[in-house]
């Protein structure tokens, strides 16, 4: 098929599109570009508890190195 580069450049192109011309089939790669490029920017729940661990262990070694003097 013939895939309208002049009229596609400079612009966003969504899933629908790339499937349209053959470039997306993939299931797992479907789902992989909607998650990557969708507007929410909020970071997955799993991110979230690992930073709020981080912070609790940076804390605790803050804490032992205080004793500690």
């Amino acid at each position: 098929e013939f895939l309208p580069v002049k009229e596609m450049a400079g612009r966003l192109i969504g899933v629908p599109v790339l499937r349209q011309f053959g470039l997306v089939e993939n299931e797992k790669v479907d789902h992989f570009l909607v998650t990557v490029f969708s507007k929410s920017s909020a970071p997955a729940e799993s991110s979230l508890n690992a930073m709020k661990e981080k912070r609790a262990q940076r804390r605790e070694k803050a804490r032992a190195r205080q004793m500690r003097r």
